[in-house]
Formats: C-alpha cells, sequence, structure tokens
C-alpha cells in the first residue's frame, strides 16, 4: 500500500476473503485528512479564518461544486479522486466555517428538521446526496455536542476512537479469514469486542505516548 492508494494488502493476506484487497479499507481517507491539515495553517496564516463572510462563500462554492459534479450525475466524468477531494474539502470547510461563526451560532432543533428535509428531498429527487448528509451530520453533531451537561463530562483520559476507525476493519477480515465467521450479528459483537481491545492497546502504548512526544516538541 502507498499513501496515494491505501487499496490492496499485503501477500497473501487472506486472498480468499469477499474483499481481499481491502486490507484496512478506512484508511483510504488519510489522504484526504491529509490535505486538510495542510490547508488549516494556510487559512489561518492567510487570516481568512477571522473572516466570516469569506469562509461562508468558500463553503458555498466547495458544496456548489460537489452537488454539481458528483459522481452521481451522468453529466460529467471527473476522476474519482477530485470528487473525494472535493467532497472531504466541504466538510472541512464547513467546520472552518461554523468555527469563524462560533459566536453568532447557536444550533437550534428547527436546523436539524430542515438538513433532513433537505436530505429527504434529494433522496426523493435522486440527486446528489452528499451535500446535504454533510449538512444534516454538521447540524445533528453541533447539536448534540453543544447541549448542556450536568455533572462530570465524557473522561478524555482514554480515547480509542481513532483505534477503533483503524483496526475494525483489519480485525473483522482476520475473523472471516481465519475463524470462518460469516454471520453479520456474530461478527459485529465479536469484532467490535475485540476491535476495543486492540484499541485500547493502541491508545495506551502507541497514541498516548506520541501525543506526550507532542507536547515536548512543541
Amino acid at each position: 500500500m502507498i499513501f496515494g492508494d491505501t487499496a490492496g494488502s499485503p501477500t497473501g493476506f487472506y486472498p480468499d476473503n469477499p474483499y481481499p484487497l481491502e486490507y484496512a479499507s478506512p484508511l483510504w481517507t488519510l489522504r484526504y485528512e491529509f490535505l486538510c491539515y495542510m490547508a488549516a495553517p494556510l487559512l489561518i496564516l492567510s487570516g481568512i479564518h477571522r473572516r466570516p463572510i469569506i469562509m461562508l462563500t468558500l463553503t458555498a462554492i466547495a458544496g456548489l461544486a460537489v452537488f454539481i459534479l458528483a459522481p452521481a450525475n451522468p453529466r460529467f466524468e471527473i476522476h474519482s479522486m477530485l470528487i473525494s477531494s472535493l467532497r472531504f474539502g466541504f466538510s472541512f470547510l464547513l467546520g472552518m466555517t461554523l468555527w469563524s461563526w462560533r459566536r453568532h451560532y447557536n444550533p437550534r432543533a428547527w436546523h436539524i428538521a430542515a438538513a433532513t428535509a433537505l436530505f429527504i428531498l434529494c433522496g426523493l429527487l435522486q440527486v446528489e446526496m452528499d451535500f446535504s448528509a454533510t449538512l444534516l451530520i454538521a447540524a445533528i453533531t453541533l447539536w448534540f455536542g453543544l447541549l448542556p451537561r450536568k455533572g462530570h463530562s465524557v473522561s478524555r483520559e482514554t480515547d480509542v476512537s481513532y483505534g477503533l476507525y483503524i483496526w475494525h476493519y483489519p480485525v473483522m477480515q482476520v475473523l472471516v479469514g481465519s475463524f470462518a465467521v460469516t454471520s453479520s450479528y456474530t461478527l459485529l459483537g465479536l469484532g467490535t469486542a475485540l476491535t476495543l481491545i486492540i484499541a485500547w492497546l493502541s491508545w495506551t502504548l502507541i497514541e498516548k505516548p506520541a501525543l506526550r512526544f507532542k507536547r515536548k516538541v512543541r
């Protein structure tokens, strides 16, 4: 596997599995994450992130590009990596825009209702849904993320979310290839339990020490 193409697997890695060329399928997004990590400091250094109107305009242009140039539209033939760049670029700019408007934006229940209606409408009209899905996910995330809470918040001492993201697919490949697990429910339950253990080990032995090292370097 290379950074530009994360599809593929080590030679002999369960070639008889249903998806033999997908060793770690979720890693395909890393290239786009890297591009966003490069774009963020450029926006910050340029000062554009402090100009909400400019950020909103850039986000609207990116969203329109996703809506028009998506693969679901047969009028265009564009490389899938470009389409993915537009999709993730829109998501990234939407996040930056919401941050720049953070003092003026207050999530409301009707925002979720409106985003849901748009998502359903796009589905009924059979038009590109990435645009509306991104808006809906953003509305739901902000609504629940900013709800007032009583008592203690979720502990930040242990964060296995990234480990779950990168390890669940190889774990399921092993379960299917070595243990002939074919039931979706068994794969879900056993895969989740094993991935949680591996994710905790990854956090404890790799990610947490790396974060401490980052603070020292900074």
